[in-house]
């Protein structure tokens, strides 16, 4: 049922493949799957959920995967555990949840370093994730000085991503706009943005 699944997302039929993935969970419950697998299973889905737009639903599947036994009793692998946050990163910030894409990736970022190493493009990615979030998190009231310093630690971020993966890596490619639509949103909040 992967295979159709997987063949269906190809083909941009995110509907029909989000079908297969509930199906495939409900067969993986009905025979009593490992708790690997059925984590698999949900983030499959939530995975096809994004894709069809629907953040909300997605969101709490990742929420249900990461209260889940899985997570609880540590069987999933540091690096899959690092990358599902980062899969988590993404959907909070589409629906603007800042403050819990903060609280999430609170010190991952020491840890990504010793999976993966100071310069792995899921170390990078958290790294830069963390100080988007911070910079568009309301409920901290961030000061200028804050944002300054954020700002310029998203372009050491950038510097790395450039110089380990390339300027056409999607993440250097997004990590250039996530400092562009930080600048540009502290410059429609604080006139005198050019000052700093």
């Amino acid at each position: 049922m992967q295979d159709l699944g997987n063949g269906l997302r190809s083909a941009h039929a995110d509907e029909e493949a989000l079908h297969i993935a509930r199906c495939d969970l409900q067969n993986c419950q009905r025979f009593g799957a490992s708790a690997q697998l059925l984590t698999t299973c949900k983030l499959q889905i939530a995975g096809d959920l994004e894709s069809l737009g629907r953040n909300e639903e997605a969101v709490e599947i990742y929420e249900e995967v990461l209260a889940g036994p899985a997570m609880m009793c540590g069987l999933l692998s540091p690096a899959f555990v690092l990358q599902l946050l980062c899969n988590v990163t993404i959907a909070y910030h589409k629906i603007g949840r800042y403050a819990d894409a903060m609280s999430l990736l609170e010190g991952k970022g020491i840890e990504a370093r010793k999976v993966f190493g100071p310069n792995h493009h899921v170390t990078l990615f958290i790294k830069r994730k963390y100080l988007v979030s911070a910079i568009h998190n309301e409920k901290t009231g961030v000061r200028a000085n804050d944002i300054k310093k954020h700002i310029q630690s998203l372009e050491d971020v950038l510097r790395t991503s450039r110089r380990v993966l390339g300027d056409k890596h999607p993440h250097t490619v997004e990590g250039l706009a996530d400092i562009e639509a930080a600048r540009k949103g502290w410059e429609a909040r604080h006139s005198n943005w050019q000052n700093w």
